[in-house]
């Protein structure tokens, strides 16, 4: 629309400089912003179907298993491919690292048993998979910016 804009003015001052900067400005931004698109598409499009149902298979594994021990290496092992390559791909798909996913998932569970439950927060940490009452409570804080316990208060 600015590009529009600027197109449609007549040149009353004389600024056709101006206006030429600006629209090539404008065209260059519109430019990049198409190849950042499709240099993402590309980057999906590489994916092999074998990579694709793997995350697929890790992120069943992760809901089926998220109150267990949880690590890179068994989601990794279950779906076939080494940690690091596993690591990689996840993250080129996901757009987050597999231990992230964890956490946020993890975390998301804890809503649910905060908001519809009268358990402790030991007893949620313990439910969802985290190890410590306090990891649980560091991790908890950092995603959703307050406290378990003021998450259950405000909902």
């Amino acid at each position: 629309m600015e590009l529009f804009d600027i197109l449609c003015e007549t040149t009353e001052n004389g600024n056709d400089a101006w206006k030429y900067t600006h629209t090539s400005l404008l065209v260059h931004t519109i430019f990049t912003s198409m190849y950042d698109i499709v240099y993402n598409l590309h980057e999906i499009k590489e994916l092999t179907p074998a990579q694709e149902s793997s995350i697929n298979a890790a992120l069943k594994y992760i809901s089926s298993n998220y109150k267990e021990d949880l690590n890179i290496e068994n989601i990794s092992n279950k779906v076939g491919f080494s940690k690091y390559y596993f690591c990689k791909i996840f993250k080129q798909q996901m757009g987050t690292t597999i231990h992230q996913y964890v956490n946020e998932y993890r975390i998301n569970k804890a809503k649910e048993l905060l908001a519809y439950s009268k358990l402790s927060i030991s007893s949620i940490a313990s439910k969802v998979g985290f190890k410590t009452t306090l990891t649980f409570i560091r991790a908890f804080e950092r995603s959703t910016h307050m406290t378990p316990s003021e998450y259950r208060h405000y909902y």
